[in-house]
């Protein structure tokens, strides 16, 4: 299932396992093996390839039967939008509500 979802995943983004291997700083070697299953990678990998793809642990995991790509993408937007502090979450937001207002109108009313 792994090798699977890092197949899709390179697919969906356009990429290479040796782009995959230099973003990662993992050998191009290793991501082979875990996409052929001949190798279960570390879960800090699994991490790290996560990130780069843009997916959760989970996703590549298939830890959550329900999990999607979109699953993934959302968490990676959750992940990084809570790095930033209030000032520039408030930023974000009004973006957000500027861009998206049709679905943050549901939650005002």
């Amino acid at each position: 299932m792994l090798g699977n979802r890092i197949n899709y995943l390179l697919k969906k983004n356009n990429m290479s396992q040796k782009e995959l291997a230099d973003k990662t700083g993992i050998s191009k070697g290793a991501i082979s093996y875990y996409i052929s299953g001949g190798r279960t990678p570390k879960y800090e990998h699994i991490k790290i390839i996560a990130d780069v793809l843009g997916t959760s642990p989970e996703y590549l995991l298939n830890e959550d039967d329900n999990s999607t790509y979109e699953d993934g993408k959302l968490y990676y937007l959750q992940r990084n939008l809570a790095k930033l502090d209030a000032n520039e979450l408030e930023k974000a937001e009004a973006i957000l509500k500027t861009v998206f207002g049709d679905i943050f109108n549901d939650e005002e009313n």
